[in-house]
């Protein structure tokens, strides 16, 4: 099992990175943490696989053990989903000796966050990731939230969790769709910040694509060590060093939304979004056609969408113009310059619809 520690100034947690499975979560956390007991917080799908070996792991490590199931999918990620959370945990009892464990993908992980951050002012709570996307992304750094109608994570809070237990023989059981969305989120980093991570994905994603497991240990390793360099630099998004993680994220968002997030998984709609902004890039002058094709070549690849879906800005501009990255009605974009480097550029909304329109 190895550790990756994310350096915070107020308290610093560790991800754990093993591939010997989940029953040994109990006994992690034991050796670290002052809980009496925990809730696991699950989705219908997820729980099927998982929850009984996650459960009998804290068990056997002597806590005592509730869950609780949400509904898979997106639409979990509302604040009346997170009302029925607040009201079994008061009726189960949970305390500030109890917490948390978000089992699940990133819906599970920001709903359970958001609820740990706002429940009783605060309690502590575990992230338990079983998607690539959640190992590599949204269970590290400390994002927590839910959706409006207006837009995605328009509510949520800073709330870190005591640690991170990444298994990745979890991974190979996900359906192939959902594996290849999650590495949508492992190539932005090969593109924002790493580009050895982008080299070993040009050279080895056929193993990636078959799950070997040490391209798995690899690709997790590597994710997750970019993810809390990032967090540790730019802790709340107040240096702008950690806006660079939104790359794609503007219009994937909104594609997302503007489709009731029912037409894309996450990932398929970031992928669009990273190949729409590294067009922008070179449109503005950025960067060159030859990087911007080793993106769009990489992304196809793995079998991720790629092509901008025939949407007007009518359609658009109201979701992306109460996104968290736009102040004074401009967009704070992340704009690509070469492979391992992007900045950030503060760009009108037309330049937007104008590249739609190409």
């Amino acid at each position: 099992m190895e550790k990756i520690l994310v350096r915070l100034k107020s308290e610093s947690y560790p991800i754990f990175l093993t591939r010997e499975g989940l029953e040994d979560i109990g006994s992690v956390l034991r050796r670290m943490d002052r809980l009496e007991r925990v809730t696991v917080i699950t989705d219908s799908e997820v729980g099927k696989k998982y929850l009984e070996i996650v459960e009998k792991g804290f068990r056997v490590a002597g806590y005592q053990v509730d869950s609780l199931v949400i509904p898979a999918g997106e639409e979990s990620k509302s604040l009346e989903q997170v009302t029925k959370i607040y009201d079994r945990l008061l009726e189960l009892g949970v305390n500030r000796k109890g917490g948390l464990a978000a089992l699940g993908g990133g819906v599970v992980g920001d709903v359970t966050g958001f609820v740990a951050a706002t429940y009783l002012r605060g309690i502590d709570y575990i992230q338990i990731p079983t998607t690539v996307i959640a190992q590599v992304d949204s269970a590290i750094g400390g994002k927590t939230g839910v959706n409006l109608p207006q837009g995605k994570n328009l509510v949520g809070s800073f709330w870190h969790p005591r640690m991170v237990f990444c298994d990745v023989e979890v991974l190979k059981t996900l359906e192939q769709k959902e594996f290849v969305a999650g590495l949508a989120e492992v190539i932005k980093y090969g593109i924002i910040m790493d580009e050895k991570l982008f080299l070993y994905l040009e050279s080895n994603l056929d193993r990636v694509l078959r799950k070997e497991e040490e391209a798995l240990l690899y690709i997790v390793r590597r994710s997750t060590c970019d993810k809390a360099m990032v967090v540790e630099e730019d802790e709340r998004e107040q240096t702008g060093k950690r806006t660079i993680l939104n790359f794609g994220h503007t219009i994937g968002h909104a594609l997302e939304a503007s489709s009731r997030y029912r037409e894309y998984r996450h990932g398929e709609a970031v992928a669009i979004g990273m190949v729409f902004a590294a067009r922008l890039s070179e449109k503005l002058g950025y960067c060159k056609g030859p990087t911007v094709e080793r993106i769009v070549s990489l992304i196809q690849r793995a079998g991720l969408p790629t092509q901008v879906p025939p949407l007007n800005e009518e359609d658009l501009f109201p979701i992306i113009l109460v996104d968290k990255k736009v102040t004074a009605g401009r967009i704070n974009f992340v704009i690509v310059e070469e492979i391992g480097k992007v900045r950030l550029e503060k760009i009108e909304p037309r330049l937007i619809g104008e590249n739609f329109r190409k």
